[in-house]
């Protein structure tokens, strides 16, 4: 038997919520804010940079889902029957209902009804590897196996080696893919491997606390986001250039860009995940007067960070394919355009959460408990 765990204090629980509003508010800037940093006018603008920036920051978001998950979840001994019964719940019956509701939505817009919708949802199964609900089919493929995850753990040596050796072999494999110019989807080892070694992770901090300072933390997201800034400046720039002037750089760009691509998701995530839950937060918000009420509306919020995750595609959806608003045709500047569309979209999403949050036989398709 794995030794007992203590119980979550009130000032790790409150950096928890934290890293989920974190993270929740970093998957709607990359779904709705990234794709200007992608195009070809907006390099040349003088707000690339900043938003380049902002956005490195949130790229991160998905791996501190995964380690979150892992924190909370490997080190619970579970058997196999009410393992099986809380993933059905908290992970494949809301991924269920909102393929369906992808595919209705889809139907409607994208397809205008020109086929039939049962063949939708047929498609909509059939792609869901490369849709934004691709996660909640990994991180539920990785709750299956959740049992065997807390007999690793008994095992603290061997966990250890474990995560090593995914997080190692992710990153081999991610180089010499990015080195063949092959394309990496969510579904490939590449990125199963590297997805489960900081699920894997979590569930080790959760016993061991990392030792490395909250100074070194901060200098090492520092860098390594300049890092990623620069690599992505100059993967831009050089393809203004002539073939004769730029090879040499093309091919030092694309080198350094393989290792920071490689590395991104695992280094980055730990990085985060451990400079988010060292910073004192709790302490800093009991310094306010109605401490107490911040942090009970922090950890509402926080607990609507799946529905937020599981809606605001379908939002977005709807905004493009339904009512038409794209910013090449809504009359809007860059600056307004990006106002409305993430505070449109982040507070649609949370407003439905909390909405569904509030009727019983509703909340659990965005993950909540029906208790």
């Amino acid at each position: 038997m794995p030794e007992e765990l203590p119980e979550i204090s009130k000032s790790t629980s409150f950096s928890l919520n934290i890293v989920r509003i974190f993270a929740m508010i970093g998957v709607v800037n990359l779904h709705t804010i990234l794709v200007f940093v992608q195009r070809p006018d907006m390099f040349h603008s003088q707000l690339w940079l900043p938003l380049e920036t902002f956005l490195t920051f949130s790229m991160p978001a998905v791996s501190l889902f995964f380690i979150l998950s892992g924190y909370l979840t490997i080190n619970k001994k579970r058997d196999i029957r009410e393992n099986l019964q809380k993933t059905c719940w908290r992970i494949f019956f809301p991924l269920f209902i909102f393929i369906l509701l992808n595919a209705t939505v889809d139907w409607f817009g994208l397809y205008q009804g020109r086929q039939p919708l049962l063949y939708t949802v047929y498609q909509s199964f059939l792609k869901v590897m490369v849709s934004d609900l691709w996660f909640m089919v990994v991180l539920g493929g990785f709750y299956l196996f959740q049992p065997l995850w807390y007999l690793l753990a008994e095992k603290k040596a061997v966990f250890q080696y474990s995560i090593l050796t995914l997080g190692i072999g992710s990153i081999v494999l991610h180089f010499f893919n990015n080195l063949a110019g092959s394309n990496i989807s969510h579904a490939s080892l590449t990125m199963v491997s590297s997805y489960l070694a900081l699920f894997l992770f979590g569930g080790y901090v959760r016993q061991k606390e990392v030792k490395i300072s909250l100074r070194s933390l901060l200098l090492l997201s520092i860098a390594f986001v300049l890092l990623k800034v620069l690599t992505d400046y100059c993967s831009i720039q050089v393809s203004y250039f002539a073939n004769e002037t730029a090879s040499y750089l093309r091919t030092l760009n694309a080198l350094l860009g393989t290792i920071v691509s490689a590395t991104w998701h695992l280094f980055m995530g730990v990085i985060l995940w451990e400079l988010l839950m060292r910073i004192p937060w709790l302490k800093a918000v009991q310094n306010f007067k109605n401490s107490a009420k911040i942090v009970e509306r922090i950890g509402k919020i926080a607990q609507l960070s799946l529905g937020v995750y599981l809606i605001h595609p379908l939002l977005i959806s709807l905004r493009s394919w339904v009512f038409g608003f794209e910013y090449d045709f809504s009359g809007l500047n860059v600056y307004q355009y990006i106002f409305v569309s993430w505070t449109s979209i982040f507070l649609l999403s949370l407003g439905l959460s909390l909405l569904i949050s509030k009727i019983p036989g509703l909340k659990r398709i965005i993950g909540i408990s029906g208790k």
